[in-house]
């Protein structure tokens, strides 16, 4: 029987030696451009591991998910997420095919039309990295269509590079125990400059995956030399993850006015980030998740969960963003407490923020006169526990545009 695992992290499948055959993946396989096939060091067999690009190597053996498979997914998300209190979210990486069309955005299409879609969605599309720009004109289509369709999808996600554990992420110094060894950048400097400058000027958000500080340079790069011919900075560019930011980049983010995506859940001495030290060494994880070096720099916060890869509960990010500790457990070694934000600072990350990237703080991300009534109630005041008790509260009321979506409101 072929078995094929998939990471949560989405950089990494897994293949049974069934599958391998079924693929074609021999030990006489190359590495495919941007990708590597995982080998035994001494006999150099393909032991089923893909990384990165590799992965496109079996892809035509899964199987799509139907369009009500995908319609299920959406509203068990919109479900999930207005139990934890979330009104708006950005969906980020969606397909689309040559035509313009994507099977994602058409089941958003349809759970909206069910009146099930009860939170603000922005669908960032998916660039191609093995493609060229040509694609941009698919992209402009696809945001058009899915605009006519209600449904907006006017931001472009690009994959830089990939995670530190892995050694895919791209570094601007060798990993620990290489010489030359500093990961992938997805993408051509020229050609990513080229794609940013062109949908930065039709408007688009340009919504960077950068992980390692080499990426995370060349995305900040990019998005100067866009702004290098006089246009305004486009306040909704934003750049995700951030592991590591070298000291020189940092105060980069307020000066070209680029939100930092952090996800505050990932900022914490787990087992995860051991792992991360033992790759990159300890002087460079002193610049791992520089959430107030950024701010304090200038910057702006825009929090996020990346789920399903961590929880998608803002109140376990709230409580790691503020102590830098892993949630409910104050005796544990922080992870560079002096990164750790207030919960003031923490709370615009999560709201008004996320608005201001998402191109709707004139609607929502704070309560005033005139905006939508999207708020909640929770279980107690966040400001008057101890900081490892944040992730133990409760949403007990979720509005949506003024209407109870979670809460024994909602089931009247």
């Amino acid at each position: 029987r072929p078995v094929i695992l998939k990471s949560t992290g989405g950089h990494s499948i897994w293949l049974n030696s069934k599958a391998l055959e079924l693929a074609g993946i021999t030990d006489d396989t190359p590495d495919p451009p941007n990708g590597r096939i995982d080998r035994d060091p001494e006999t150099g067999e393909a032991i089923g591991g893909l990384q990165e690009a590799a992965m496109d190597l079996v892809a035509a053996h899964i199987p799509a998910p139907t369009g009500r498979q995908l319609e299920d997914a959406i509203v068990y998300a919109v479900e999930h997420f207005n139990q934890l209190g979330i009104t708006n979210w950005l969906d980020a990486g969606v397909e689309v095919f040559a035509d313009g069309s994507s099977p994602t955005i058409d089941a958003y299409k349809t759970v909206q039309n069910n009146g099930r879609l009860n939170m603000n969605v922005t669908v960032s599309l998916k660039w191609e990295n093995d493609l060229g720009n040509e694609q941009i004109d698919t992209l402009i289509a696809a945001s058009r269509r899915a605009r006519e369709a209600g449904i907006r999808a006017d931001s472009v996600k690009f994959y830089l590079d990939g995670v530190l554990v892995q050694r895919t992420a791209a570094v601007l110094h060798p990993y620990m125990g290489t010489a030359d060894e500093y990961g992938e950048l997805q993408i051509p400097n020229e050609q990513l400059a080229d794609a940013v400058a062109k949908l930065d000027a039709q408007d688009f958000q340009i919504f960077v995956h950068a992980i390692g500080d080499r990426a995370v340079r060349k995305a900040l790069d990019a998005i100067e030399e866009s702004q290098s011919n006089g246009a305004e900075a486009n306040s909704r560019h934003l750049i995700a993850h951030l592991n590591l930011i070298d000291p020189a980049d940092q105060p980069r983010f307020g000066e070209l006015n680029v939100a930092a995506n952090f996800q505050p859940l990932w900022a914490c001495d787990h087992a995860y980030m051991r792992l991360t030290a033992e790759q990159v060494g300890e002087i460079r994880m002193r610049h791992t998740y520089p959430a107030n070096s950024v701010l304090s720099a200038g910057g702006r916060l825009a929090y996020g969960a990346d789920w399903p890869v961590a929880s998608a509960n803002p109140f376990e990010g709230l409580e790691v963003a503020v102590s830098r500790r892993e949630p409910g457990m104050p005796d544990t070694d922080p992870l560079y407490e002096h990164e750790g934000v207030t919960l003031e600072e923490a709370i615009k990350g999560y709201t008004i923020e996320v608005a201001r990237v998402t191109d709707l703080a004139e609607e929502t991300g704070s309560l005033s006169v005139g905006k939508s009534a999207d708020l909640i109630v929770v279980d107690q005041d966040i400001f008057s526990v101890p900081a490892h008790e944040i992730s133990r509260t409760s949403v007990l009321l979720t509005l949506f545009r003024g209407r109870a979506v979670h809460g024994e409101l909602a089931q009247l």
